[in-house]
């Protein structure tokens, strides 16, 4: 398995906790939402509780019997049971009108609770006698919605700004490492026949600048020592060749003169 290379490590090891954080952000986010979600649910579940205290007051009904229905996403209803058997329904949803009966036309009473418009109806038919009960829920499907809304558009901008970290990190490790790239390529283009690869420190960051001016130190003396075992294996050579020669000349003319039959001459010298 081929390592990974130092960039896509650098981008892992800042890319992998940015994202984590983002997550981490997002739970917490959530958290918050539905604490506040809950807390709002709880205060107005006291306030409706109160209103309806102040219509029974003014209706003559203090002496019946309350009853809280938990909230649902679906089915939202407030009804009074008055002293006769007959309900009435307080909702700020259509839905609610089909779990009782119908209204008729004209409402019983109207009331507006932090900013929600509830209304009051005569039902029929009559509950059985006896009944003397009153049922509330809060209607939440408009936080809901709302608490939803946001949460969709807070992940999202938390996948946007994952992708942004990524490309911002990538790019900038990228461009980082373009100068390190071009060290290692003209490094790897140096050979005997190649040794004039040089760098301008100036052309690289100041981070860089160091290892590019012993670079450049390393190359110059390399080629200095490669020139100078040149000149000295050519030096050596020729010091080398000359003395073979001499003794070609001379084993050329001993052999002319066995041939010949001459026996005396100067004998070469070859020192």
């Amino acid at each position: 398995m081929k390592p990974l290379s130092l960039a896509a490590r650098i981008q892992i090891s800042i890319v992998i906790p940015a994202l984590l954080f983002l997550v981490s952000a997002l739970a917490l986010s959530a958290h918050f939402f539905s604490e506040h979600f809950y807390q709002e649910e709880r205060q107005d579940m006291a306030d409706l509780e109160h209103e309806l205290s102040a219509i029974l007051r003014s209706s003559g009904l203090e002496g019946l019997k309350t009853q809280a229905i938990p909230p649902s996403h679906h089915v939202f209803v407030y009804a009074v049971f008055s002293a006769d058997g007959s309900h009435a329904v307080f909702s700020n949803n259509h839905s609610a009108k089909k779990v009782l009966a119908e209204p008729v036309e004209a409402p019983f009473v109207t009331r507006n609770i932090e900013g929600e418009h509830f209304q009051v109806w005569n039902a029929e038919p009559p509950l059985p006698p006896g009944i003397r009960e009153i049922r509330m829920a809060i209607n939440v499907q408009s936080r809901v919605n709302f608490e939803h809304f946001q949460l969709t558009w807070f992940s999202a901008l938390m996948v946007m700004l994952g992708a942004l970290i990524t490309v911002l990190v990538t790019v900038t490790v990228r461009r980082g490492f373009r100068y390190l790239n071009r060290i290692s390529d003209d490094i790897a283009a140096v050979s005997a026949t190649n040794l004039s690869v040089r760098w301008l420190p100036q052309q690289f960051p100041r981070e860089i600048a160091p290892l590019v001016r012993a670079l450049n130190r390393m190359l110059d003396q390399i080629e200095g020592d490669y020139r100078y075992l040149e000149q000295f294996s050519d030096a050596m050579a020729h010091e080398l060749k000359t003395p073979l020669t001499s003794q070609i000349a001379c084993l050329e003319l001993a052999l002319m003169r066995s041939r010949s039959g001459k026996t005396t001459g100067r004998p070469c010298n070859t020192r």
